[in-house]
């Protein structure tokens, strides 16, 4: 029997799933139910059955989707699913409400608790609010442990439950982080969004339909990518604009420069479009001869996400400069550009030449040593004046700065690039 599958035949089996774990999470509300009349009270037996809930669909549901997921594929059934007549926004729902049934019947009767001991508490407006905002917090965790496994099937082409449960958890943990502000405060609590105030629970209502809606489309996209369609970077060039204008409204709170925080994001965005976007070399070339061939409608189509979130960044760095002409942000802008160019063309690289393994954690690898581990080796060696060579974060915060120290992240991004293209150029050819 598969190691996976083995591991998960007690878990999964339908007695436990149907008879069991419903009723171990009845009797452990219920114990709760008796121990909050006695001296927990009515909004701490509230605030279990919410936590009951989210811990059931973040931690069991999440992980029920991805191995539901990795099942199909290590019993070789999703190659089949992926030929039939099923389209890629079927598949999607199919996925997320097919495998997470079981979680579903616990969760419920945990949100049945949360609104039977909040009734009396808070409105009743108050509570269909956080009851859809449960809903999507669980939809968000379903999702996103879907689009983690495609993700990591498309780049590895094969299933891991190590990563996408490590994932899962940390996911899990953050999101109950983020709940607590609501369940300790269940109506007093606002929050300061481009110097207005608005009510938490409306903004953690809008913000989770939004944010769940985001990982949706994300799956639905790579679902779209393993039925053979090609995606444009349309949705994605919409993601970022969402991104930097939602993020950007807490700036305002903590009066921060907003174009260094535009440049920030814009330099995470274009990260994460970098292991993202399809490097493949096939993908690559397809680009470059739509290009090359004037077929823009065929470019833009095949064109890199990273391309995008690049344009993106630099048109930030543009803002940076233009609001700070003081030489060292002008320095420090240029050098977070040249920088990127430079991790771009390193995880190129390692995609084009599939004979150095792992390709995107290859890459991944070798830039955290860039940023990371040199950095703390020249603090040792007393050489804090050489760290311009390898991160811009020393820059901006220096009285007057040298331009020679663009010239380190330029001569990187130059030799990578020079690497990149040559690689590109003989890979292609051996392959024809």
């Amino acid at each position: 029997m598969n190691p996976e599958l083995k591991r998960n035949v007690w878990l999964d089996s339908t007695p436990f799933r149907q008879v069991i774990i419903p009723a171990a999470v009845s009797l452990f509300l219920y114990l709760a139910f008796a121990l909050s009349e006695k001296s927990l009270g009515a909004s701490s037996m509230a605030i279990i059955s919410v936590l009951t809930f989210m811990v059931i669909m973040i931690f069991w549901g999440a992980r029920s989707v991805s191995d539901s997921m990795m099942d199909e594929i290590n019993q070789h059934t999703w190659d089949f699913q992926r030929m039939s007549a099923m389209g890629a926004w079927s598949m999607t729902w199919g996925k997320l409400v097919g495998s997470s049934l079981y979680p579903w019947f616990p969760a419920s009767i945990a949100l049945c608790v949360y609104i039977v001991s909040a009734w009396q508490l808070v409105p009743a407006v108050f509570l269909v609010k956080t009851s859809i905002i449960l809903f999507a917090i669980a939809i968000f965790s379903l999702g996103f442990s879907l689009l983690n496994t495609l993700f990591i099937l498309r780049k590895t082409n094969k299933s891991s439950s190590r990563q996408t449960n490590s994932i899962n958890l940390v996911l899990g943990i953050y999101l109950l982080a983020v709940m607590y502000p609501l369940l300790n405060n269940f109506t007093s609590r606002n929050q300061e969004w481009y110097g207005e105030m608005y009510s938490f629970i409306d903004f953690a209502l809008y913000t989770s339909l939004v944010f769940t809606a985001w990982v949706i489309i994300a799956v639905y996209r790579l679902m779209r990518q393993e039925l053979q369609y090609q995606n444009s970077p349309l949705v994605w060039l919409i993601f970022i604009g969402f991104q930097l204008v939602y993020w950007s409204g807490f700036n305002f709170v903590y009066n921060a420069n907003p174009t260094l925080a535009i440049l920030f994001m814009s330099l995470i965005l274009t990260w994460f479009g970098l292991y993202f976007s399809d490097n493949h070399l096939t993908t690559l070339r397809r680009f470059t001869l739509s290009v090359s061939n004037k077929q823009w409608l065929s470019a833009w189509r095949y064109t890199p996400l990273w391309c995008v979130s690049y344009v993106i960044f630099f048109a930030s760095a543009v803002t940076f400069i233009t609001y700070n002409t003081q030489t060292n942000a002008v320095v420090f802008a240029m050098s977070c550009l040249f920088f990127m160019l430079r991790d771009i063309s390193i995880v190129l690289f390692f995609n084009i030449n599939k004979r150095h393994g792992k390709t995107d954690s290859s890459a991944l690898i070798i830039t955290l040593i860039l940023y990371l581990l040199l950095p703390p080796i020249l603090q040792l060696m007393n050489a804090e004046s050489l760290l311009f060579m390898f991160i811009p974060g020393e820059i901006i915060d220096a009285p007057s700065q040298n331009w020679a120290h663009i010239l380190p992240a330029l001569l990187q991004a130059l030799i990578m690039w020079i690497l990149v293209i040559r690689s590109y150029r003989k890979q292609w050819q051996i392959a024809h």
